[in-house]
């Protein structure tokens, strides 16, 4: 029987941020949050559901079919999109609106995020540095990026245009701490070397790594040895780059937006550039390619997704048909 696009699922990754800033009214003294009441404060309760996005677009779409929520933090949206994937093969769905959204542009996030150390300290255009010798921290961006994931049959028989197809996918758990990655990259670079196993390629076959890339003194490093681990030689030859420096830190849609960068790999045979990377450290020893985008040709790349709580998601993506 024909599937009506409305019957289509939804899978979106979405934030981690189920509070609203009057829950925290309780331990507001002296206009500031009084962090270490927090524990004696039962008046603090979290009150904005996580999936509230989620209802909005299925009903705005007027959607049939079921609706997931990926809360992995930055993994989120890579790992949607492999969801989608994955009810696309195994025939659990005909079609899937899959993607990521989130902003942590405001007060609770910002806040929240400064308390752990990981924005930079520097208030300056090019504050984040993907794989410079100079980085010194992230930068919070906000934003969303939307798929439809089907089967390719399907697809050609709307008459779609296909903008990629989706090879293989993995994730990975660290297993390590809440708030720093693997420093041997190990678990990081399972994911990969198992997406690219998915896809039945050779690491030689990727032209193209979109990295993680925070532009953080722990992540870059230990993602430069997971490309290394997971590509062998290959390492010095694949071309890497990280959109962060120019979009910032999306958090749960980091993923999302940089498959949507990605694309233009196999749309206009063009890499993006890593913004703001300038003095090449001896301990991100690949091919990263700098503020200007690359001219070149691939037939099939990878994308990384990096979270807190230690969730890898790597995605392979190849030229359409």
């Amino acid at each position: 029987m024909p599937c009506d696009d409305r019957d289509a699922s939804l899978v979106l990754g979405l934030g981690l941020e189920p509070a609203f800033l009057e829950d925290f009214g309780p331990i507001y003294e002296r206009h500031r949050v009084a962090w270490d009441r927090e524990a004696n404060a039962p008046g603090v309760r979290f009150r904005s559901p996580v999936d509230l996005t989620a209802r909005a677009v299925h009903g705005l779409l007027g959607l049939r079919g079921p609706t997931v929520v990926n809360a992995s933090a930055c993994a989120a949206g890579t790992l949607a999109v492999a969801h989608a994937a994955s009810l696309i093969e195994r025939g659990a769905a005909d079609i899937v609106v899959c993607g990521a959204a989130d902003s942590m542009v405001n007060p609770l996030g910002l806040g929240g995020m400064c308390r752990l150390g990981a924005p930079s300290p520097r208030d300056e255009l090019d504050a984040c540095r993907p794989f410079d010798r100079r980085r010194d921290g992230l930068v919070i961006g906000e934003g969303a990026a939307v798929f439809v994931v089907e089967a390719a049959p399907r697809a050609a028989a709307r008459g779609a245009r296909v903008l990629a197809t989706i090879l293989g996918w993995a994730s990975t758990q660290d297993g390590f701490r809440a708030t720093a990655p693997r420093p041997d990259g190990s678990a990081a670079r399972r994911a990969m070397q198992r997406a690219i196993a998915r896809a039945q390629l050779a690491p030689e076959q990727i032209g193209y790594v979109n990295a993680h890339g925070t532009g953080t003194p722990l992540n870059d490093p230990a993602e430069c040895k997971a490309i290394h681990g997971a590509f062998g030689a290959h390492a010095e030859r694949v071309a890497v780059s990280s959109i962060k420096g120019a979009v910032g830190h999306l958090m749960a849609a980091s993923g999302a937006i940089e498959i949507a960068a990605s694309l233009l790999a196999f749309e206009r045979d063009l890499l993006p550039g890593t913004a703001h990377h300038g003095e090449r450290d001896p301990e991100c020893n690949v091919d990263v390619i700098g503020p200007a985008p690359r001219r070149a040709r691939v037939g099939a790349l990878l994308s990384n997704s990096f979270g807190f709580g230690g969730q890898n998601a790597s995605i392979v993506l190849g030229r359409p048909a």
